[in-house]
């Protein structure tokens, strides 16, 4: 695989904001189909078969790991908001007490 050709894939998939074995099926089927001039490689099937295998296992496991980091992230919002309310109400009672 030439330099140029990794710098095709790889550019087009940041471009495009697109998993990298996604635009390796989308380049080869548009090379294979004729719509664009495409290295030959990128459009045989053994290469258009392992990229759709791997972005097909790929993609859930993405998908899984951005659901976690959100669910981490809601749970460490609420932990946030409760410690701050409590610290509040602590602070006004000490307040309220000394006053």
């Amino acid at each position: 695989m030439s330099v140029n050709l990794i710098g095709l894939i790889a550019g087009s998939g940041w471009a495009a904001g697109v998993n990298l074995y996604a635009v390796v099926v989308l380049l080869g089927l548009l090379g294979r189909l004729g719509f664009a001039d495409i290295p030959k490689v990128l459009t045989r099937t053994d290469v258009l078969a392992m990229a759709g295998m791997l972005y097909a296992v790929a993609f859930p496991v993405a998908a899984l790991a951005a659901a976690v980091a959100l669910l981490a992230a809601s749970l460490f919002l609420a932990v946030k908001l409760w410690g701050a309310a409590r610290r509040r109400w602590r602070w006004a009672t000490l307040a309220r007490g000394s006053g």
